[in-house]
């Protein structure tokens, strides 16, 4: 199985974070996906994938899948033939490429065509199903369409912008009254415009940002207590409580799960995520 992290053409970067491409011949294989701050697009050209949950429960996925922000871990199920293309979309760009409000999308999966119409959905499927054995050449296919797509005017608003990346410089543990303050727009204001372009609230996207830096801290393997700290969480009960909240699993649990499992080529996905 070959599975590669490709990073999008520099007009591309402020929409996309990351793709992945997985091609080859898999085992039956199950992939935990934790809660991150990226919402995701999927396409598959082969064997059926099978999600379970985070809201639809257990299901194939559509050819052309589209997850809004999650706030629950779930598991995607791998066998027999794979080609697919997974692309990490921003924060706040998925409403423009999509036209959706993300408060309608959290914790569930779509089919594309639901959201920007099935002959548009068919087409870019199409036009990428001629490269799907090709990761480069089907990441080519992808970016070429959105070209197509986005216009030079296409952005985020800035007042979300700028909340976003105040909210990850600070590692998600600024207060929101703090937040707003300093972005110079009040409380309800910003939690309006989240609630819209982001899905979450301010709390709760910082509440993922603080997750994922604990699961980067704690994937050089320190002491518990050093990862709460270093992740800004102000004791070890709420690191315990957030952290089975968000990952199914303790911390301790989640760390002995890491030292058991066995390489794996998918392992690589975790680069792309967070």
């Amino acid at each position: 199985m070959n599975v590669q992290v490709h990073q999008p053409a520099p007009g591309l970067r402020p929409f996309f974070k990351s793709y992945y491409t997985i091609v080859g011949l898999a085992d039956p294989v199950s992939v935990p996906i934790l809660p991150c701050t990226y919402t995701v697009m999927q396409f598959n050209f082969a064997a059926p994938i099978r999600l379970d949950g985070p809201a639809n429960g257990s299901a194939a996925l559509a050819p052309l899948m589209v997850c809004g922000q999650t706030a629950r871990p779930f598991a995607m199920h791998f066998t027999g033939e794979v080609a697919t293309l997974g692309v990490m979309v921003e924060p706040a760009t998925f409403r423009l490429l999509f036209g959706a409000a993300m408060s309608d999308l959290v914790d569930h999966v779509f089919d594309a065509a639901a959201l920007f119409g099935s002959a548009r959905a068919r087409h870019l499927h199409a036009e990428m199903e001629r490269h799907c054995r090709q990761p480069a050449a089907l990441v080519a296919a992808f970016e070429r369409f959105w070209y197509r797509t986005l216009s030079a005017k296409t952005s985020v608003p800035t007042g979300v912008a700028g909340a976003l990346a105040a909210i990850r410089a600070g590692g998600g543990q600024q207060p929101v009254g703090q937040l707003a303050q300093h972005l110079g727009t009040g409380r309800r204001t910003l939690e309006r415009r989240f609630a819209e372009h982001v899905g979450l609230s301010p709390k709760g996207w910082s509440r993922l940002v603080r997750f994922n830096g604990a699961l980067g801290t704690l994937a050089s393997r320190p002491a518990l207590a050093q990862a709460a700290l270093e992740s800004g969480y102000y004791d070890q009960a709420h690191f315990q409580h957030e952290f089975r909240a968000l990952a199914g699993l303790t911390p301790r649990q989640f760390l002995a799960a890491m030292r058991a499992r066995a390489p794996h080529p998918l392992d690589a996905l975790a680069s792309a995520i967070l």
